[in-house]
C-alpha cells in the first residue's frame, strides 16, 4: 500500500470513527417516588455499594463516583462512610442482614439502641447503589499481525446505575433512581489501536448525583 493510499485509509477510518461516536453519550434518569421527606442542613447521607469486596468492586467505584457527583453540586453535603456506618450498627446493616423492605426497616429502627445511634450520627438517608456496564452489538473489524494492526472495530456501551433511597427518620423508601447512559465505542487501528470509549459510567453517575441533589433540595 502506497503512502497516499495509507493516508487516505487512515483519514477515512478516523472519519468513520468520529461519525460512529458522534462525540455524544445519550442519558436519562427515571425516578419512582415513595414517601415524602424533608432534608435539613447538616443531615448526613450514607451510600452503600450493593456488593462489597472484590466481587463488588464496580459497585464501590460507582458509590465513590456518585458521592463526588453530589459534592460537585452540593459541596456542603455531609457523608458518613459505609464501613463506619456498618461498624456502628453491627450486625444490622451487614450485606446478609440489612433490611430489604420498609417493614424490615421499621422493625429495625424501632430498637432504641438503633434510634440513638442514628441520632448520634445524624444520618437521614441511606442510599443503596448498584451498577453495571455492558458492551453489546460488537463489530470486531481489526486484524493484527507481526507488523501491527489494521481495521476498525466498534460496539455499543451501556451503563445503568440504580439508587434506592431510604429515609431513616420516617423508616420509609423515598424512591428509586435509575440513570442509564449509552454510546458507541470505536477503535480504529493503523499499526496501533486507538480507542475512543464513550464515558457512559461517568455520565450516568453525574446525572444520578444531580438527581439526588434535587431530592436533597426539596
Amino acid at each position: 500500500m502506497t503512502r497516499n493510499k495509507l493516508g487516505i485509509f487512515l483519514s477515512a477510518t478516523l472519519a468513520l470513527a468520529l461519525a460512529l461516536t458522534g462525540g455524544c453519550v445519550t442519558s436519562e434518569v427515571k425516578v419512582t417516588r415513595g414517601v415524602d421527606t424533608d432534608f435539613a442542613a447538616g443531615d448526613a447521607i450514607v451510600i452503600f455499594p450493593n456488593r462489597m469486596g472484590a466481587a463488588g468492586l464496580k459497585d464501590v467505584q460507582f458509590a465513590e463516583c456518585v458521592e463526588e457527583a453530589i459534592l460537585s453540586n452540593k459541596p456542603d453535603q455531609r457523608f458518613v462512610g459505609a464501613n463506619a456506618f456498618r461498624d456502628a450498627f453491627f450486625p444490622w446493616f451487614e450485606p446478609n442482614t440489612a433490611p430489604d423492605t420498609p417493614d424490615d426497616l421499621r422493625r429495625l429502627l424501632a430498637r432504641p439502641l438503633v434510634q440513638n445511634r442514628i441520632s448520634e450520627l445524624g444520618v437521614h438517608y441511606v442510599i443503596v447503589l448498584a451498577g453495571s456496564t455492558q458492551e453489546v452489538h460488537g463489530f470486531p473489524g481489526i486484524l493484527c499481525g507481526y507488523g501491527g494492526c489494521l481495521g476498525l472495530a466498534w460496539w455499543d456501551r451501556e451503563t445503568k446505575l440504580t439508587a434506592i433511597v431510604w429515609d431513616m427518620n420516617v423508616a420509609g423508601k423515598v424512591g428509586e433512581f435509575t440513570a442509564m447512559s449509552s454510546g458507541t465505542a470505536v477503535v480504529p487501528a493503523f499499526v496501533f489501536p486507538l480507542p475512543f470509549i464513550p464515558p457512559t459510567e461517568t455520565t450516568a453517575c453525574k446525572d444520578l448525583g444531580r438527581s439526588l441533589v434535587e431530592l436533597l433540595a426539596r
